[in-house]
């Protein structure tokens, strides 16, 4: 895997990532069958389509508030596996 562009570049030097860092995080997230990476609050990793739909893992910084543990535990979109993942 190859960093393109400025930004990116930029990234990369200020996380102290090598390119075998980069190369080494692609090999598991392969591994893991991960097909998208959404950064942000929660992190999400999608890992299997279905449909016009996804299965991914939401995960959190820290520890889900109860103000969102029940939309995060519907058990329909949302499987709640503990205070910080959620499927």
């Amino acid at each position: 895997m190859q960093i393109v562009g400025e930004e990116h570049q930029q990234g990369q030097k200020s996380l102290g990532w090598t390119q075998a860092t980069l190369t080494d995080i692609k090999s598991k997230l392969d591994k893991a069958n991960c097909i998208g990476v959404v950064n942000g609050e929660p992190t999400n990793i999608w890992f299997q389509r279905s449909g016009f739909g996804m299965y991914s893992y939401n995960l959190f910084s820290e520890a889900i508030p109860e103000s969102l543990k029940l939309k995060y535990n519907d058990s329909c979109t949302h499987i709640f596996y503990n205070d910080k993942v959620v499927f």
